[in-house]
């Protein structure tokens, strides 16, 4: 590793991606030109940006072997789909 660079990764869908970014660098910073990044954004116009499961700040300042998380919004709640489920399991046996 490159003196005053620390390695990063960005995790999307199913994509993880590797890059260097200068130490102190924000997260804003590091994603206005990940071709990942701006992939997302075409697809979620309101981003949620989270390091390790957690939502933070565009200003969170990064630190070496930071995972950056892009989450997509859900588009059922998770309770009204399994409510669903057990209606329909609930038909099939009577």
């Amino acid at each position: 590793m490159s003196e005053g660079l620390i390695t990063i990764s960005i995790a999307y869908h199913t994509h993880k991606e590797y890059f260097t970014v200068p130490i102190g660098s924000s997260l804003l910073a590091a994603l206005i030109n990940n071709p990942l990044y701006q992939r997302y954004l075409l697809e979620v116009p309101k981003p949620h940006i989270g390091i390790f499961g957690k939502v933070v700040n565009s200003d969170y300042i990064l630190v070496a072997g930071d995972r950056i998380e892009l989450y997509f919004p859900l588009v059922v709640d998770p309770l009204q789909k399994r409510k669903g489920k057990v209606k329909s399991r609930y038909r099939r046996k009577n």
